[in-house]
């Protein structure tokens, strides 16, 4: 995993990137998403711990300007294994469309609030030596090996 985090520039071109790492091994149910994205990522004291409150942090950020988000998910092979077979899809899909997507749009409305796009990305992580076989919605995703 160090090696891997290594690999994740902390300035890209002079702009900041936030890196969060995350371990699957403690996110195998939605509760412990909710719990490792809030603490992960600071978020204020009303985050409510709950699917809409995790979207609604994720698109605001403003506590951590920074110009651009990796996460890393360790033993990402673990990730919602406790929950009901479709819940991984539909957690890649939240985070696909509703939180990369809305990162990658600029938004230019001339109200305080504009910024420009920012690259946000999620990197599921598997150590080599695990024998657990990658759920077929995330093995299904365009990956680059490290």
């Amino acid at each position: 995993m160090a090696e891997l985090i290594s690999q994740i520039p902390a300035e890209n071109g002079g702009r900041e990137v936030f890196v969060g790492l995350m371990d699957g091994r403690t996110m195998q149910d939605w509760e412990g998403v909710f719990e490792s994205f809030g603490n992960t990522f600071d978020f204020p004291d009303y985050y409510g711990r709950n699917l809409n409150a995790l979207i609604e942090c994720l698109g605001d950020l403003e506590w951590l300007p920074f110009d651009g988000y990796v996460i890393v998910i360790d033993s990402s092979e673990l990730l919602l294994i406790r929950e009901q077979p479709d819940d991984i899809n539909y957690f890649i899909e939240i985070m696909t469309n509703e939180v990369v997507h809305y990162w990658a749009r600029p938004i230019d409305l001339g109200e305080s609030w504009d910024r420009s796009s920012k690259p946000f990305r999620i990197l599921l992580h598997q150590p080599e030596s695990t024998e657990q076989v990658l759920h077929p919605a995330i093995a299904s995703l365009p990956f680059v090996s490290c």
